[in-house]
């Protein structure tokens, strides 16, 4: 590990991950920033990533990550949303797929590849290459400026978990 806020969780253990209901009501939404204000719009948008047509999933998927990612910046809001993301990717709403009408070709693209690419890009905005990054810029303190880098950097082992068994590495040749 290349950063001192790597090596502070690295024998911390993790909780499991909570069933995605009672993230979504146990969490605080309105008090938590976003790039565009606060998440009080986050839950009913979460809620929408699990409904049976696939034009609302793609939109919901459009107003909850779009909602709490900006210029590769992990804000208060994106931990949460993640962990939601994580929870939900075993339910069978995000391996129905979506189709769409492209010159004459019948497109499959599952809500839980838009989810698994999106939790793909977060995770690399809190890598260690970007710690570094900003500890180079920054100084050794920069992870305590970024509570919510340093946060989701903690949960990587219990997102990773829910994530791994959709991994193409995982599936047997």
């Amino acid at each position: 590990m290349t950063s001192s806020g790597s090596r502070t969780t690295e024998n911390t253990p993790h909780p499991e991950l909570p069933h995605f209901q009672e993230l979504l009501d146990g969490t605080n939404w309105a008090s938590l920033a976003t790039p565009y204000g606060t998440g009080e719009s986050l839950p009913t948008a979460l809620t929408r990533l699990l409904d049976p047509n696939p034009s609302i999933r793609a939109a919901a998927a459009r107003d909850s990550l779009d909602a709490v990612t900006h210029q590769n910046t992990i804000y208060e809001a994106t931990v949460p949303v993640a962990l939601y993301v994580a929870a939900i990717l075993n339910h069978p709403a995000t391996a129905a797929g979506e189709h769409a009408r492209e010159a004459d070709l019948q497109l499959r693209h599952p809500t839980r590849e838009t989810l698994l690419d999106w939790l793909g890009y977060t995770a690399y905005d809190a890598d260690d290459e970007c710690v570094a990054m900003g500890e180079r810029h920054f100084g050794e303190g920069f992870l305590d400026a970024c509570p919510d880098m340093r946060a989701f950097r903690y949960l990587r082992p219990m997102i990773y978990s829910a994530v791994q068994p959709f991994s193409r590495s995982a599936v047997p040749h």
